[in-house]
């Protein structure tokens, strides 16, 4: 079928697809934009968004000017792309503007179906930007492209048929265009979108191999940075770093030295020597990340230094700088965008990993702290139980007394002496020993002992003063309320498992469930059991949830303190 001139439907199709062509090239040229990128994502600001609505607007108009000539100043043309895709990629901001700005250009163009294409260049403005608000830009692909291109061409057919007077000419030139434009237009629309799209994707693909390889880089340094930010673990944690990312280099710093650096220029930027790029002080002054994309920026004052570019990010404790984190690029090199954000993402995980650390060491001081004043807490604790029962001699019986503090004197001298957390089991003991001597001297005849130790426990490490508090609250708050026929007893030995298993048993009055239950929980109390909570928290302290000390006990049958003890 001829057209106007001489030109079948088919050359129109052809002219028409090679506009198409043109605009998928801007299309290309548009994926690399962070502008486009940011709203992609959606995180497009003010000035993005104004950008892309000057560029598809500019494209729409540029859509007028590629038409061809049909007939009566009618125009076959793509001029409808710009504000579909628009719309759909970036929201109502671009594409109801591009299809305003168009429209409008359409106008000034003339010819009998101006007006109605310039409504029909609004409509579908608007069509693409209602997609992207109902499905989101994450959403919107080929697929859902190329029917919003077939259903915005229909509206504009309508449209024309519609608006422009007389109907027969409408009908007729709708004849001769329909086809090519619908065609060439849907794919265009379609062919622009997937090419963005796929574009995306990659960079998606891009980030998550990036983020893979941060939190690779992360699970391998974790042990490394346990114990701080040392020379040493900055080293290990360096050329990890460096044979992970294949950099030119990698360097950790302090404030002010440099605590390793791996890779071409370490013969020069020497671990333990002042830091010698101006930029890396600027970072740690400022806390901004620096990239640096030039030999001269970088300002190495070592004249053979081959590095060329660099991303350099603070390393924080907190809210403290403490240092940075550097990745270096070699002999014409720079640094990519996509480098930047693994740089980031490794110091925010080194940072984490240090903070990390600092609080459990933190947290290991003040266990020792703690574990160190419940042992200061067991000695005057006691003490008032030994005077007390020296005091009770004092009158009665003075040699007694006397023997009664030679005894006391030695528990306080061992005590004095001992400043390790564990000690032989036979040591402890020899101060039970000591205990009791003094005890037996007020109970005389109405107190039995019966000691039972498996020798091979005599050499197992146990906290040191854990098993004498056990004795002194039988004796205390369960012998010496009764009359007669009081009864203790000691025993020790391997379970199967090669754990030591401590008892003490007492055939005194007893625990109440108030008190036991005050015990269970931690709280210290006047009414007794201050010996057995200490026991209990220095036993969470020391083993977390592998020691423990339990308590069989009714009230006027007597108590059993079972302690359980690892091998350290």
């Amino acid at each position: 079928m001829l057209i106007t001139g001489g030109v079948t439907i088919f050359n129109l199709l052809i002219e028409v697809m090679k506009n198409s062509a043109l605009i998928a090239i801007v299309a290309y040229l548009l994926i690399h934009t962070r502008s486009l990128r940011r709203a992609l994502e959606g995180t497009a600001k003010g000035k993005d968004k104004l950008l892309l609505a000057m560029v598809f607007s500019l494209l729409s108009v540029a859509g007028n000017y590629l038409g061809i000539p049909v007939m009566g100043g009618a125009l076959a043309n793509n001029r409808i792309v710009a504000p579909v895709v628009g719309g759909l990629l970036v929201g109502p901001e671009v594409g109801i503007v591009a299809g305003l700005i168009g429209g409008i250009h359409r106008l000034f163009l003339g010819g009998f179906t101006a007006e109605a294409c310039a409504v029909g260049n609004i409509a579908v403005g608007i069509l693409g930007s209602l997609i992207y608000l109902k499905r989101g830009p994450t959403k919107i692909n080929g697929k859902v492209a190329l029917v919003t291109g077939f259903i915005a061409e229909l509206i504009v057919k309508a449209i024309v048929l519609i608006m422009v007077k007389p109907f027969s000419s409408a009908l007729a030139l709708e004849k001769m265009i329909a086809v090519p434009t619908i065609l060439a237009n849907t794919l265009g629309i379609a062919i622009f979108v997937t090419m963005v799209q796929s574009v995306r994707f990659e960079h998606l693909k891009v980030g998550a191999s990036y983020a893979e390889q941060a939190l690779n880089i992360a699970s391998q340094t974790l042990p490394i940075l346990r114990q701080g930010l040392t020379s040493q673990a900055a080293f290990k944690v360096a050329s990890l770093i460096l044979q992970e990312t294949k950099v030119a280099a990698v360097a950790i710093t302090d404030r002010e030295h440099i605590l390793a650096f791996v890779g071409s220029g370490s013969e020069h930027h020497k671990t333990g020597s002042p830091i010698l790029t101006p930029v890396t002080h600027q970072v740690i002054g400022t806390g901004l990340t620096q990239v640096v994309l030039d030999k001269e920026t970088l300002a190495c004052p070592h004249p053979g230094c081959s590095l060329h570019s660099a991303v350099i990010v603070p390393l924080y404790i907190r809210d403290e700088i403490i240092g940075s984190f550097c990745m270096f690029k070699a002999n014409g090199e720079e640094i990519s965008p996509a480098e930047r954000k693994l740089a980031e993402g490794i110091s925010n995980l080194l940072s984490l990993q240090l903070e990390v650390a600092q609080l459990n060491e933190q947290s290991k001081l003040l266990a020792r702290a703690e574990f160190a004043a419940l042992k200061a807490q067991v000695n005057p604790h006691f003490l008032f139980n030994t005077l007390s029962v020296i005091m009770s001699c004092c009158r009665s019986n003075p040699e007694e007394a006397r023997e009664l503090l030679v005894h006391l004197s030695h528990l306080l001298r061992r005590r004095l002496r001992e400043n390790d957390d564990f000690v032989p089991l036979r040591e402890e003991l020899e101060a039970i020993n000591e205990y009791l001597a003094i005890i037996k001297v007020r109970f005389g005849d109405r107190l039995r002992i019966k000691i039972a130790i498996q020798e091979e426990t005599m050499d197992f490490l146990i906290p040191v003063f854990s098993v004498q508090p056990l004795v002194e609250n039988a004796i205390r708050h369960g012998l010496l309320a009764k009359e007669d026929n009081c009864y203790l007893e000691l025993k020790a030995f391997l379970k199967t498992d090669h754990t030591l298993q401590v008892e003490v048993y007492d055939n005194g009055v007893g625990i109440t469930p108030e008190v036991l239950e005050r015990i269970k929980l931690g709280i210290k109390s006047s009414n007794g059991g201050v010996g057995l909570t200490n026991i209990m928290q220095r036993l969470k302290l020391l083993y977390g949830e592998r020691g423990s000390c339990t308590l069989k006990t009714a009230v006027g049958e007597g108590t059993r303190a079972i302690l359980v003890l690892p091998r350290i």
